[in-house]
């Protein structure tokens, strides 16, 4: 990784937690007004929050060895990492740590919460649902170049769709949460490590 990465200034964290607050708002007002409950799966309750928690994490640990063995095999995967290293500037701890609680508790209420759900609900189907919220996931993360960044897209509906299934399992938005909280903690902290090398 270069070391001009270290270099580039870092979005302030407090206008990511402003864009995130505002996902967060918008799936709740969006839950009041359609009547779903954007924390629990409608026909699903009483799950322990610590099982969802446990499952998040344990799904996000896998998702991030299988990010790490990309990365070892492949150069698309290795250049993804530089051009996200690029992208996001200088990363400190308390930025990677409150980038991946934001990001994981904004998306997971609009993506998760409100829009699989909604979409579950007003089409009845749940295959519908994963796979329609997953490819809108998909469709955020585009990345600033969308060729360059393309991989991380396609990624991403993957992950969402993954992620979706983990959502209908718990019942809970509790575990997607703490699941896209872990993948983008650790990923961060990788790339906080691999600066301070160089």
């Amino acid at each position: 990784m270069n070391s001009e990465n270290t270099d580039q200034p870092a979005l302030p964290l407090k206008a990511a937690a402003f864009f995130y607050a505002g996902m967060a708002t918008v799936a709740a007002v969006l839950g009041w007004i359609f009547d779903i409950n954007i924390l629990q799966r409608a026909g699903q309750g009483g799950e322990n929050p610590l099982v969802s928690i446990a499952a998040g994490i344990s799904f996000g640990l896998v998702i991030v060895v299988i990010s790490h063995m990309l990365e070892r095999y492949f150069e698309w995967a290795r250049r993804l990492n530089v051009d996200f290293a690029s992208m996001l500037g200088k990363i400190t701890w308390t930025r990677a740590f409150g980038l991946a609680a934001l990001s994981g508790v904004g998306e997971e209420l609009l993506f998760r919460g409100f829009f699989q759900q909604g979409i579950e609900v007003w089409t009845g189907s749940v295959l519908a649902s994963v796979v329609i919220a997953g490819l809108v996931f998909g469709a955020v993360h585009v990345g600033p170049d969308p060729r360059r960044f393309a991989a991380w897209t396609i990624m991403a509906v993957v992950l969402g769709w993954m992620i979706g299934v983990l959502y209908v399992w718990t019942g809970s938005v509790i575990a997607p949460i703490a699941a896209h909280f872990l993948i983008n903690f650790l990923n961060l902290s990788t790339l906080i490590r691999r600066a301070s090398e160089h």
